[in-house]
């Protein structure tokens, strides 16, 4: 509540400068100076753009570690009723403890999500005594976490989020906490649901194609097949173009909009085929996959000018280059027959680097990552050796 009295009266002063400053002719707008000041607070308001923001993977600890840290029930930070914040598990063996303040009989939802690429929450839920469990969740949409609670009794109850494969592994995501609302009663709050009045839109809802209406909430209307998608002319190597990479996990439908949208093709005609072009990095690893698949796909992965493909199949595909310089590669998509349009949408993820060869990349999942991208000697799967001041396997731990 403090915080929030603090930022009304930041927005008041920034808007009386606003307007002076908008009298002298700067065309500094009221709305920038308020978007710098909100920029300055960690906390996100479910309604402002900010909270729909991706988590990047995650290379520092959140603000909130502050001095003390948030790691046991005794530091546990605070969250506010209808707040989100952007927190990170870092680094290995991290784990957050936040608290918030429930009303009796009142339902709450208690959210992880929009993970980065390859992360993976697990979220405790603690009594008001701080060590009572009460209950958890892994996955819900995807691998992000979300429980519903509606306690007897009001008081401080309490978080505990951590990787699920804690203590390995590093996370970055957002934390929302608010009253459950379920307009439509399909078991999912506007938080997820992309229209909460029909009942029949919500995540992974069946699709009807050529509609107007979005019923999976990923951002797109499965289009006419005949439909000529923006990135034609794309039938040759020469002509491909390049898909936006995923911001966060792509099974977050409804945080994948702009992907989705940008990314979506069509094989509009009998006979066609697309290319799709990657330029992977020095030492990257990309994974690349595809959804709808409508159609019964073809699809074959080339690396750069190569005649053939070192790769077919459905899905997936890595796309390694284990070279000192940029490498691209080439996906090509088409039926099986050639005789029948598709719709499907591209999906690709960068997994980090393996700069130091030892075959694990630094955004891997958990259980093949390197925390220590520059000795090849330390990665996930790497064998501990006792007391030599060095976390081999990457568990946060010199293990004894």
């Amino acid at each position: 509540m403090i915080q929030q009295i603090i930022i009304i009266i930041i927005v008041l002063i920034l808007f009386s400068a606003g307007c002076k400053k908008k009298k002298g002719g700067d065309d500094l707008s009221f709305a920038l100076l308020f978007s710098q000041a909100f920029a300055q607070t960690e906390h996100v308001n479910e309604n402002s753009p900010l909270s729909t923001l991706p988590s990047a993977y995650p290379d520092s600890e959140d603000p909130f570690e502050g001095t003390r840290g948030d790691n046991s029930v005794d530091l546990a930070g605070r969250i506010s009723v209808r707040d989100s914040q952007r927190r990170t598990i870092f680094p290995v063996g991290d784990q957050d403890w936040i608290k918030f303040t429930a009303i009796a009989d009142t339902v709450y939802e208690i959210s992880a999500d929009r993970l980065c690429v390859t992360c993976d929450s697990l979220i405790y839920l603690f009594d008001t005594d701080g060590t009572t469990f009460l209950t958890d969740n892994d996955d819900y949409i995807s691998n992000d976490s979300r429980i519903l609670f509606k306690p007897s009794v009001g008081g401080d109850y309490y978080i505990n989020l951590r990787h699920r494969e804690y203590p390995k592994g590093v996370l970055s995501y957002t934390l929302s906490v608010r009253e459950f609302i379920d307009l439509d009663s399909d078991g999912f709050s506007d938080r997820y649901d992309c229209n909460d009045t029909d009942n029949s839109v919500y995540p992974f809802s069946a699709e009807i194609a050529d509609d107007g209406i979005d019923q999976d909430c990923d951002g797109t209307d499965i289009p006419a097949l005949a439909w000529i998608d923006d990135a034609e002319a794309d039938n040759t190597r020469a002509s491909s173009k390049a898909i936006l990479m995923d911001e966060g996990h792509s099974l977050e439908l409804h945080n994948r909009k702009k992907e989705n949208r940008q990314n979506l093709r069509t094989l509009h005609a009998a006979g066609e085929e697309d290319f799709i072009k990657a330029e992977v990095p020095s030492h990257g690893l990309y994974y690349m996959h595809f959804r709808l698949n409508k159609g019964y796909p073809n699809i074959e992965l080339y690396k750069s000018e190569e005649v053939s493909p070192i790769a077919a199949g459905w899905q997936p595909f890595w796309l390694e280059n284990s070279t000192s310089e940029a490498l691209t590669f080439y996906i090509r998509y088409s039926t099986r027959n050639g005789t029948i349009t598709a719709a499907y949408i591209p999906y690709a993820a960068d997994f980090g680097k393996d700069e130091d060869g030892d075959g694990y990349y630094s955004q891997d999942w958990t259980g093949w990552a390197d925390c220590n991208d520059t000795d090849n000697s330390v990665f996930e799967r790497a064998v501990e050796t006792a007391s030599d001041g060095k976390d081999s396997n990457c568990n946060g731990l010199d293990d004894i």
